[in-house]
């Protein structure tokens, strides 16, 4: 009888004891990783996200311009200055020409509400790199770095504020 338990269990069979116990194991640590209450990879950037959006629009500024540089597989200039007329970009300058850029380019560009939904949209789709710093006053995006998928060449974006929004006087800009 012991030896009929004993080949049952596979101890006659080595290889097939060791792979039954193998799958046994990544079983139980399979379930042990499946938790439903792991944190979201980028959750602490979501709340990030939504304290600095708060602030932002605390400063109440609908009406501004900055400068900021821009990295990503798309058309130059990548150095601008950006003119916010009333929530909605209306101007963007190459900051070493001073050219405008041709209309059909400006949506290339982003204004402080553009850059937040930028790191929304990765957050939402699980970017495989996001790292985002917010201006503690403020509260807008200084910097915003992504990469959607590392396996996708040229889908990687990135965005800096070289000079923080400042609200514009009636007339000024462009």
């Amino acid at each position: 009888m012991k030896e009929d338990a004993m080949h049952a269990f596979g101890y006659r069979h080595p290889r097939r004891a060791a792979a039954i116990a193998l799958l046994g194991s990544a079983v139980v640590l399979g379930g042990a990783c499946s938790s439903s209450t792991a944190p979201a990879p980028h959750a602490e950037i979501a709340r990030q996200l939504a304290e600095a959006r708060e602030r932002w629009r605390a400063t109440g500024l609908d009406t501004y311009g900055f400068t900021m540089r821009r990295s990503c597989f798309c058309p130059p200039p990548h150095r601008v200055s950006l003119i916010v007329r009333e929530g909605r970009l209306s101007h963007v300058a190459d900051l070493e020409t001073g050219e405008g850029v041709p209309p059909e380019s400006m949506a290339f560009y982003r204004d402080v509400e553009g850059l937040f939904d930028m790191v929304a949209q990765a957050v939402e789709r699980d970017a495989a790199r996001l790292e985002v710093t917010f201006d503690p006053q403020m509260g807008y995006p200084s910097s915003v770095s992504i990469d959607f998928r590392f396996e996708v060449a040229d889908d990687e974006w990135s965005a800096e504020v070289l000079s923080p929004p400042a609200e514009l006087l009636e007339g000024g800009g462009a």
